[in-house]
């Protein structure tokens, strides 16, 4: 079984569990954008292993992370604006 079947399946099971469709619509959307977001968490982690290498002073380390962090949220955000301008450009007014 797939990933995108147990999802729809997920979602389905969902709904016949009265579940409000807002809750759904915004357990659907994280379950599709979890996937990128390991993989833009694991692309940081390797940035900072080439740049840094394996010894560094844990101060310095402290800064690296919270730096990542601050550009992954800044991504993140970024991200969302742009799916949610997707969805407007594609007709959604609030109701999947």
């Amino acid at each position: 079984m797939s990933i995108t079947t147990r999802h729809f399946e997920l979602l389905k099971t969902l709904r016949f569990f009265k579940i409000p469709q807002v809750f759904v619509m915004t357990i659907s959307m994280c379950y599709r954008y979890i996937y990128l977001f390991i993989e833009v968490i694991e692309n940081t982690y390797l940035a900072i292993k080439a740049r840094v290498g394996t010894k560094i002073h844990y101060k310095k380390g402290q800064k690296i992370v919270a730096w990542r962090m601050a550009t992954l949220w800044q991504r993140s955000v970024q991200l969302s604006q742009e799916v949610y301008s997707a969805m407007l450009s594609r007709g959604y007014r609030g109701e999947p």
